[in-house]
């Protein structure tokens, strides 16, 4: 199942003087701790930014594109778990719907 509260995202300037603040440290102290576990794989897309709806609909597209070639019967793939996929893509789409209600473009 996908867990939409696994990652929490903050602007890190204000997440540095917040637990600066709750931990009584320095900020260059909690600033140099959060370098050491920030992932550097993970991007954010913002639901107001007006180009998201339509980056997370063809997210989600590109998954559905995908269990169609792996449902090809012509296709011998295994072990692929395409209710997973259909999973993700509907997640996706979910958070464009979203995106595009908090004032992105209409959907296309």
């Amino acid at each position: 199942m996908i867990d939409p509260f696994k990652y929490v995202v903050f602007k890190r300037e204000e997440l540095d003087e917040l637990l600066g603040e709750i931990a009584g440290v320095d900020v260059n102290h909690v600033t140099s701790r959060f370098a050491q576990i920030t992932l550097d794989d993970a991007l954010v897309i913002r639901k107001q930014d007006v180009f998201a709806s339509q980056a997370l609909y063809a997210y989600a597209h590109q998954i559905l594109t995908t269990i169609e070639i792996l449902n090809n019967p012509n296709l011998s793939l295994e072990n692929i778990d395409t209710d997973y996929l259909q999973e993700l893509a509907d997640f996706f789409a979910s958070q464009a719907d979203d995106a595009a209600r908090q004032g992105g473009m209409p959907t296309p």
